[in-house]
Order: C-alpha cells, then sequence, then structure tokens
C-alpha cells in the first residue's frame, strides 16, 4: 500500500512540473535601425485627412499626405494581406544587404526613411517564414570600386542586394551582384546606360526616357495640339537624349512638334497667334532659373491662347518659387511613387510606422515598404539562376503601383537580347488649385 501511495505523490509532481513549465522567449530589438531626424515643426491634430489625391507644392507629396492622417486603430493580429501566401526561403536566413554612402555626403534623411521604411516592413510581416529574412545595412561611404565593396563583409554573404547611389557604387554592386548570382536593386539612379549586359540588375526608378515617353504619349492621346514644342536649354549630350525621346514618341504618334533652344530669341506670341493650340515641353530639372525665365515670357505672350506647358518631376519640390506661375501655364508633371492611401496596407504600415518612429512616413518609408513586399512577391528570395525570368511577377500594387520590363538590347548581329529589368510606370499630375492632382 505504501508503494501505491508514493507512486501517486511521484505522478503527481510530475505532470504539476509539466503543466507550468514556460516556453521563455528571448524579445530581440529591432536590427539595424536607422533614426530619423525628428520632425519638430510637426504638431500632430485630430482632424480630417485633405483628398489623398492632393498634394501641396513645396513639401514632399506623401508626407502632406500623412501628417494630416492620425494612425488608423488595428489590431496586433492585422496581417498584410497575402504576407503568409510565400514559399519557404531556401536559404537560411535570407540576407538583404542595403548597401548606402551615411556619411552625410548625400541625402542622409532620404536614406534613413528607406532603410527604416525597409526595416519596419520586414517587422510587421507575421509569416514566420519572413522572420527569416535578415537585413543588414552597410555605409559604403565613398567606397566605389569592386575591390573595396567586397571588403564589407555583409556584401559578401548577401543573397540580394540594395542601394548604391553614385554611378560607380551602382556599377561595381551590380558587377559584384552579377558574380555571385544574386539580384541587385538600384533605387534612385535614372540613368539608361549605367548597368548593361546584367540580366540580375533592377532599376526602380524610370529613366528619363521614360519620363520623357509618358509625357509626350499623355500629350498625343489626351491633348492633341496643333504643335509640340520641345524647349531645351542649350545643344549638350544630356539636352540631346532628352530631345530624342520627345521626338521619337511624337513622331509615332504623329504629333507636329519642333525643337527649341533657350528662350530668350523665341518670339511666343507669334507662335502662339499661329496655331490653335500649343504644348511647350520644357524637360529641365536642375535650372530653376531658366525654367521660370521661360515660363514667365510664356504667360507675357500667351493672354488667352490655348497653352499648355510639361515639366519635370524636381519642380514640385522647389522652394521660394510663386507657383501661381504653375496655374496660368496648365502646368503637368510625370510622377513617380503615386502612394494609393486607401489601402489597408498603408494604414497598417502608417500605423507601425508611427508608433516606432514617432514622425511619419514619408515618400522613402514608403518606397522602402514596397521594395521589401517586391521582393516577397516576386520570389526573390528564392531566386537561383544566371538570370532574371522575364515573366516574373515584379509588377503590380504595393503601395504604389509599378510595371518593371524588361530593357532590350541589340547586339552587333541585330538580335535583341535582355539588358536588365526597368521600372517603366508614372502618373501625370496636373498644378490646379494650388496642388498637383493626378489626371490619370
Amino acid at each position: 500500500m505504501l508503494r501505491y501511495y508514493i507512486c501517486i505523490v511521484i505522478s503527481i509532481f510530475f505532470f504539476s512540473s509539466c503543466f507550468f513549465q514556460q516556453r521563455v522567449v528571448k524579445n530581440e530589438p529591432m536590427e539595424n535601425k536607422v533614426p530619423i531626424p525628428e520632425k519638430k515643426e510637426e504638431i500632430l491634430v485630430e482632424r480630417l485627412p485633405d483628398s489623398p489625391t492632393e498634394t501641396k507644392v513645396g513639401e514632399s507629396k506623401h508626407a502632406e499626405q500623412n501628417r494630416d492622417t492620425l494612425p488608423v486603430v488595428i489590431s496586433p493580429q492585422t496581417k498584410i494581406p497575402n504576407s503568409d501566401k510565400i514559399k519557404p526561403i531556401r536559404h537560411q536566413p535570407f540576407k538583404v544587404v542595403v548597401a548606402l554612402p551615411l556619411d552625410g555626403s548625400y541625402g542622409v534623411n532620404r536614406f534613413a526613411e528607406f532603410v527604416n521604411g525597409l526595416l519596419i516592413a520586414n517587422q510587421i510581416s507575421n509569416s514566420d517564414v519572413l522572420n527569416k529574412i535578415k537585413i543588414d545595412v552597410v555605409n559604403i561611404g565613398n567606397q566605389n570600386t569592386e575591390l573595396e565593396l567586397e571588403q564589407f563583409e555583409p556584401i559578401k554573404k548577401a543573397n540580394l542586394l540594395i542601394g548604391g547611389y553614385q554611378t560607380s557604387q551602382i556599377k561595381a554592386l551590380s558587377t559584384i551582384a552579377l558574380s555571385k548570382k544574386i539580384p541587385f536593386i538600384s533605387l534612385w539612379n535614372t540613368s539608361e546606360d549605367i548597368v548593361q549586359d546584367n540580366p540580375l540588375y533592377i532599376q526602380l526608378k524610370p529613366s528619363l526616357t521614360a519620363y520623357c515617353n509618358a509625357i509626350s504619349d499623355y500629350i498625343s492621346h489626351n491633348i492633341r495640339p496643333a504643335l509640340a514644342i520641345i524647349l531645351l536649354e542649350s545643344r549638350d549630350s544630356k539636352d540631346v537624349v532628352t530631345s530624342s525621346a520627345f521626338e521619337s514618341m511624337y513622331t509615332l504618334q504623329h504629333t507636329p512638334y519642333k525643337v527649341m533652344y533657350g528662350s530668350d530669341i523665341i518670339d511666343w506670341k507669334v507662335i502662339f497667334d499661329a496655331n490653335s493650340s500649343v504644348v511647350v515641353n520644357i524637360p529641365n530639372w536642375d535650372n530653376k532659373s531658366f525654367v521660370f525665365s521661360a515660363l514667365k515670357q510664356i504667360i507675357e505672350a500667351k493672354k488667352d491662347k490655348n497653352v499648355l506647358v510639361t515639366g519635370m518631376p524636381q519642380w514640385m519640390s522647389w522652394d521660394q518659387v510663386d507657383f501661381s506661375v504653375y496655374e496660368k501655364v496648365n502646368l503637368i508633371i510625370p510622377y513617380f511613387n503615386n502612394i494609393s492611401t486607401g489601402l489597408i496596407t498603408t494604414e497598417i504600415f502608417n500605423k507601425n510606422y508611427f508608433e516606432k518612429n514617432g514622425t511619419w512616413p514619408t515618400a522613402e518609408s514608403y518606397y522602402g515598404f514596397d521594395v521589401f513586399q517586391m521582393i516577397k512577391k516576386a520570389g526573390l528570395i528564392n531566386f537561383e539562376g544566371e538570370s532574371l525570368n522575364p515573366a516574373l511577377d515584379l509588377s503590380g500594387q504595393y503601395l504604389s503601383y509599378y510595371k518593371i520590363m524588361p530593357a532590350m538590347k541589340s547586339d552587333i548581329e541585330g538580335n535583341s537580347k535582355l539588358s536588365y529589368f526597368q521600372n517603366v510606370y508614372l502618373t501625370i499630375q496636373k498644378f490646379e488649385g494650388g496642388r498637383f492632382v493626378p489626371v490619370q
């Protein structure tokens, strides 16, 4: 009988210890967080947001939208749509390396905002698979050769590269990625010939040609002017490339056009009087004096004539400008990264970003989120091979919309082959009522 009671006591003790045993999980802080400078001027006031399709001039389009919108209340269980529909990662962990010059020589704020957007996208993805994505941020400073960049240990071990800013850095990182047979995503460079013959290279910011094509295509299909003028500052190589892009599209669309240089020697009144409708394309992004001198001359000459001016995205953020000039010339501009504010994904990101950083996301923050989602959606986390498939599902709606197309190149025999991949999607914005609004 004593042995019977002893067995009962031992059994009770064993099962009790199992029942009360708890699993201890170590909470690790978010790695590699890059701090964003505090925006001291921003004061959060509860009010209805402005229309999400409107952009005030002189400041970030998306910062304006989201500063006026308090974070929505979303339960911690809320997932990003389709975040769990991902194949298991082949590499454990999958190493994403962001290589940027974070030494202060360039736009460090924009880099920090991008990185924070990328990191938070990784953090709020609830799938166990995604938790195995490791993001390393590397300050490459002014290091710009293959030999210099390969000295960074994370770059050596990367499964995917993002970043670069200087032309030389992008060329070097592209070469490294090609030798390692891993994808490389370029974020801000718009040059069409910076990288050639690398089918693992993805250029996300549209090229100058893409901007020119978007404008001329819209003009030809929607405005149908009697005359389109391509106004260039000079005859240098940059303007030759720009002019060629416009001329090709206008020729294809059978739109009458004329290339003109300078503005002081042009008799605008004669041109406007001779044509029922005129579009003046000014594809200049860096000479504010030239642009506004031309705009003032056009305003003085056009009177009540049907005239429209097209410009470049940089005009949207120029400061110390009389923006009434934009409205007087019926300005339209092609724009990259048009955030869809009505998406539940956008609201989830806004909430998490604000809670983590105490500031609203900027255009660069949204950009970082989109890049992370693109990596997942396109299956880059499981890529193996020497070339990305031209049919790879990179395009689509993230927070912004992207249309990733193969850039083709002709060899010496005239055969077309894949050179790299590029985003060509742009929206057309019109200046109206003191702000830019999409017209498409």
